[in-house]
């Protein structure tokens, strides 16, 4: 399919400097989307039905910012939507074999110890006082990810020790379990399990700590009834289930699939948080051979924006060893000697310096004139110079 004048919602607005007069392609969206509910939109003059069969809508914008405005996007070939069982059973082996990320911003002096955001820490289950004390040392930490080799309902024991300790620390309202087997395996979420999760929920107006599950869905055909079993039992105990899909050539990385990842999660009650792009462990491993393409991106996100209601719509995001960025609105891709760089607008020195003061650009790392990283990021490509600056 192909996007001209693109200015896709999803992405953000479409802008040109001094009051002018734009035609928005309000890409997703046809007539027949409208018949239903808004017969009228035919018969305006400022809509137009263009090549594409979609709908550009005349507006007057004065945001001044001509980057905003992406331009046209070339044709691009419809992609094959049957996905490999084979590599699929291969990724699902090598996600349940060690569930952490182990990915730090900064360094925070421990091996059990994650620096993601200035305001997220994944800490190990195996980790000890040393990481709680860094922790609470870091008053800007507001989220703890709790992580482990095994899954955290095998944890369940240590989990309560570091909850209860994290109790005690003012600043931190938000503890998320890293679990797959609420995927892989959800009757290991016995009773007594989920009333020991529940215990741990403190949802109180002053000093609050919200207890979340994060999993992870690869492929629709993951998805069964026992899991909005589960997390209907989760959610009646206050506990909301996050799913993050990391997208993986051959397994997912299609319009479809994705579109029915987030039709089934809604159903089962599960919040479909992010679509990791590139940059993630087994994305390093898998997607190094089998690379993403900018364009199969874009497609999935306008497929699940067209379909899909507000719930069902993640964050495109990318995880660099800088930071995360949102896909096209946070950061930027720059192609140079053949391969894509991410530059991370939302980031500066300052912004590392704050949380480790001898902090300095890890080698490969460019800045530009704003002082902003410019980063490699792997397993992904760009058949085309759209969204390329």
């Amino acid at each position: 399919m192909s996007n001209n004048r693109f200015c896709n919602q999803w992405l953000g607005s479409c802008a040109g400097s001094g009051a002018r007069a734009f035609h928005l392609d309000t890409n997703p969206y046809t007539p027949d989307y409208f018949k239903a509910f808004a017969p009228l939109a035919n018969e305006l003059d400022f809509i137009r039905v263009n090549a594409e069969g979609t709908i550009d809508v005349r507006y007057m914008a004065k945001i001044g910012d001509e980057s905003l405005f992406l331009g046209s996007r070339e044709p691009v070939s419809a992609k094959n939507s049957a996905s490999d069982p084979e590599a699929l059973t291969k990724v699902q082996a090598a996600v349940i074999d060690d569930q952490r990320f182990h990915q730090s911003i900064v360094n925070t002096g421990s091996a059990t110890s994650f620096r993601a955001h200035t305001t997220r820490v994944e800490m190990d289950i195996d980790g000890n006082d040393l990481d709680l004390d860094y922790i609470k040392k870091h008053i800007t930490i507001t989220d703890v990810i709790l992580s482990s080799k095994r899954d955290a309902v095998d944890n369940l024991y240590r989990i309560e020790q570091i909850i209860h300790k994290l109790k005690t620390i003012h600043h931190v309202n938000a503890v998320r379990l890293r679990s797959l087997k609420f995927n892989y395996s959800p009757q290991s979420y016995s009773r007594s399990a989920i009333d020991r999760l529940r215990n741990l929920n403190r949802l109180t107006v002053v000093n609050p700590l919200r207890l979340e599950i994060e999993t992870q869905f690869l492929h629709v055909s993951e998805i069964h009834p026992d899991h909005a079993t589960l997390a209907s039992a989760l959610r009646n105990r206050g506990i909301t289930v996050y799913n993050n899909t990391p997208l993986l050539t051959g397994i997912n990385d299609t319009p479809d699939e994705v579109n029915q990842i987030a039709y089934k999660l809604r159903e089962a009650g599960v919040e479909f948080h992010h679509v990791y792009v590139a940059g993630l462990p087994i994305q390093n491993t898998w997607n190094d051979e089998h690379t993403i393409d900018v364009s199969d991106v874009i497609d999935i996100a306008t497929r699940v924006r067209r379909e899909g209601s507000g719930r069902e719509i993640p964050r495109y995001i990318i995880p660099t060893e800088l930071g995360e960025a949102d896909f096209g609105m946070t950061s930027k891709l720059i192609r140079g000697n053949g391969k894509l760089r991410v530059r991370l607008a939302s980031y500066d020195l300052a912004y590392y310096q704050a949380m480790e003061l001898e902090f300095a650009w890890p080698g490969g790392v460019e800045t530009d004139t704003d002082g902003k990283p410019i980063i490699a990021v792997s397993g992904l490509q760009s058949s085309s110079d759209f969204l390329i600056y």
